[in-house]
């Protein structure tokens, strides 16, 4: 896993951005991107490259397109818990991978979250939609 890791090289979020996919970012570069799954579900996708440093990133698949009507909702509110960042990503020396793969599980597995702040993203949530709601209402014709 940690070989797959250490090939993985994307310029920076900034570059990303501007591409719908990561493939079209290492291809704007001329990289290849390679695609693989671990055993455990986790999808990997690495790219050999001669540079000096090793960037490694995680993306959360998030939005209204994985939601259910049970969990609707729950890709803005974590957005806004952790404001706004769905991507986490390090530069580092090859040599560091091992160290950096574990600080970003450290972070996207072990963060708190206070049950206060969850509860308030979730009524900042609700309020919004109340208020996107009464403005739909009067664009619409009534017959």
């Amino acid at each position: 896993m940690l070989k797959l890791l250490k090939t993985l090289r994307i310029n920076s979020l900034r570059q990303l951005s501007k591409f719908a996919s990561a493939n079209e970012a290492l291809d704007q570069r001329g990289d290849v991107l390679n695609l693989s799954e671990l055993s455990n579900g986790l999808r990997v996708a690495s790219s050999l490259n001669s540079r000096p440093t090793t960037t490694i990133g995680v993306w959360i698949a998030g939005g209204s397109q994985l939601e259910t009507n049970e969990n609707n909702g729950v890709a803005t509110v974590f957005e806004n818990l952790v404001h706004t960042h769905s991507t986490f990503f390090v530069e580092c020396f090859p040599n560091d991978v091992e160290k950096v793969v574990e600080l970003l599980s450290d972070v996207l597995t072990n963060t708190n979250i206070e049950q206060s702040k969850l509860e308030q993203q979730r009524a900042d949530a609700l309020k919004r939609l109340d208020s996107y709601e009464d403005e739909n209402r009067q664009g619409v014709v009534m017959d």
